[in-house]
């Protein structure tokens, strides 16, 4: 297993070990993942964004690489937390992020 693959597989079983079946439950309902509604094949942990955000600031040095693989995940979670990273790295003083939404 490579650096990045290892970061990614880290960052996740950390947001996993934060889930929540009850929140998740509501989540789906809020997000309207009914068949047909607008959501219909996502998928929820039911982890809270304060907690998304400290695994983002813990993880706020990712690679581009990394970020493009956590964006396009199926579960919600693992994507909202890969916007918050992109705007930590975008915030940053030292961002590496000029013109790089492409990768989304």
């Amino acid at each position: 297993m490579n650096n990045s693959s290892y970061n990614v597989e880290l960052l996740m079983s950390e947001l996993k070990a934060l889930s929540d079946p009850v929140k998740a439950e509501k989540m789906k309902r809020f997000f309207k993942t009914g068949k047909g509604e607008y959501a219909e094949s996502d998928i929820f942990w039911g982890v809270p964004v304060p907690e998304q955000r400290k695994i983002a600031k813990k993880y706020r040095h990712i690679s581009l690489n990394e970020l493009s693989e956590l964006v396009s995940h199926q579960v919600h979670d693992v994507r909202h937390l890969a916007l918050c990273l992109y705007i930590k790295l975008k915030k940053s003083p030292n961002h590496r992020l000029k013109n790089t939404l492409s990768f989304i």
